[in-house]
């Protein structure tokens, strides 16, 4: 429970301003999804993602390790095609809420998660492990919060299954900043594991 107080603690309200490089172009803007239910299965023993798929965007990324800058912010990702998985969440497909961030768009072109907003609830991710098993989640909801609205106790919040959050940069972007108003956060759910 210490541990868990500390990790919410480093967080801070700020922690999901995820900085990109020169996003000219707007990525998709999703539209508010109601929730679907999925069946869970068990969760698997930890494991540190390796890499994931995404078939309904054509996303097929490795998986880098992130944690928190000095600001006590989210890092992001060092190369546009990879994703970045918040070392302080729980590994992919074990019990408990897997983070794994990516950049909308970099030196003005699409970067792995332009289209994560385009998504629907019951299109599936899979992520591979070290340990050599799939981890495959089910979308079951799509939203997009304005950085300074961003539910950070609800995508981060320990849960007793496996759940997934995939986060990227949203809304309107602003040439001046250089940055975008908005996070898209795609929900999903373990419905199967496979080797």
């Amino acid at each position: 429970m210490v541990v868990l107080a500390k990790w919410l603690a480093a967080i801070g309200g700020a922690l999901l301003v995820i900085a990109v490089f020169r996003q000219d172009p707007a990525p998709p803007t999703p539209e508010s999804t109601d929730a679907v239910a999925v069946r869970h299965v068990a969760p698997m023993k930890a494991s540190p993602p390796v890499s994931l798929t995404i078939p309904a965007l054509g996303v097929d990324a490795n998986i880098q390790r992130l944690g928190v800058d000095s600001d006590q912010q989210l890092e992001v990702p060092s190369d546009p095609g990879v994703a970045g998985w918040y070392e302080e969440s729980s590994t992919p497909g074990a019990a408990g809420s897997a983070v794994v961030a990516g950049h909308v768009t970099w030196a003005q072109e699409p970067a792995v998660f332009f289209e994560l907003g385009d998504l629907r609830p019951g299109q599936r991710v899979r992520i591979r492990r070290a340990d050599g098993r799939t981890a495959i989640f089910a979308i079951t909801k799509i939203a997009q919060y304005k950085k300074d609205e961003f539910p950070t106790a609800k995508v981060y919040r320990p849960v007793d299954r496996p759940v997934l959050r995939l986060i990227t940069c949203g809304g309107q972007y602003d040439a001046d900043s250089d940055s975008y108003d908005a996070n898209v956060v795609a929900y999903g759910a373990l419905v199967a594991t496979r080797r």
